[in-house]
């Protein structure tokens, strides 16, 4: 196992790339004279990564992560595992006193899979993790899976919300026939929300419906397991619509 892990820092991909884990060396705003360029750090986490992985996994040289995940200086962007066109993106991030070591789990489209702060402690002047959290995070066994109470609980919270919106319905037309009113959207293991629409598609651009996406596109749940969007939908009520005579 350690072998296959050394040579995967220098030899090239036998496998297509979207089917690779890369990780991102390990960052920090200080380095402890141990270790001053996170190298033993990084080679430390990459093993436990690719135990937990199941997948081939490559280190990027500090070079290549500078040159990709520079946001605010040091931070991947979200589309990065897009960027790179591979199955995800670990990164590796210490605080300012490298006491904790976050650990962010980016795929392919949705940005961020997962992400939790891992305690760290002193030892032989420098930190060590505690790596079986680290190896849970990347294999999401740290999280539960999806609780579809907990996304109509979060819906109900938004009711008062969506009623106001309503106090923005159009003025009566013509021709106008009742329909259920489904609201759709998918929800991202990060526990974010994710292609919120409205059917019948004749009232998403009312402003009424046109403020229930909104709302709803800022509903939260709880990060779960897996790597997929789940699919949920709910009729909110009947409406009127206007549809061309037949």
């Amino acid at each position: 196992m350690r072998v296959a892990l050394v040579l995967s820092f220098f030899l090239p991909s036998l496998v297509y790339a979207e089917d690779k884990v890369v990780i991102m060396p390990v960052w920090g705003p200080t380095a402890p004279p141990q270790d001053p360029t996170f190298l033993r750090a990084t080679k430390e986490l990459a093993e436990v990564i690719h135990q937990a992985a199941g997948r081939e996994v490559q280190v990027y040289s500090r070079e290549r992560r500078a040159a990709v995940c520079a946001d605010n200086g040091h931070q991947c962007p979200s589309e990065v595992a897009a960027m790179l066109d591979v199955h995800q993106v670990i990164e590796l991030s210490f605080d300012d006193k490298l006491e904790q070591l976050w650990v962010q789990v980016w795929g392919r489209p949705r940005g961020l899979l997962r992400e939790a702060k891992v305690p760290c402690t002193w030892e032989e002047g420098r930190p060590r993790c505690a790596l079986d959290q680290v190896a849970a995070v990347v294999s999401g066994e740290v999280l539960p899976a999806l609780d579809a109470a907990q996304v109509e609980q979060a819906l109900d919270a938004l009711k008062p919300q969506l009623d106001a919106c309503q106090t923005q319905r159009s003025a009566k037309k013509k021709a106008q026939h009742e329909v259920d009113v489904t609201l759709r959207f998918r929800v991202t293991p990060n526990g974010r929300v994710r292609e919120v629409r409205v059917d019948p598609r004749e009232l998403q651009t009312l402003p009424a419906w046109a403020c229930v996406a909104r709302v709803v596109e800022a509903l939260r749940v709880p990060p779960f397991r897996g790597d997929q969007p789940l699919p949920f939908s709910r009729v909110l009520g009947r409406a009127k619509v206007t549809r061309p005579p037949h």
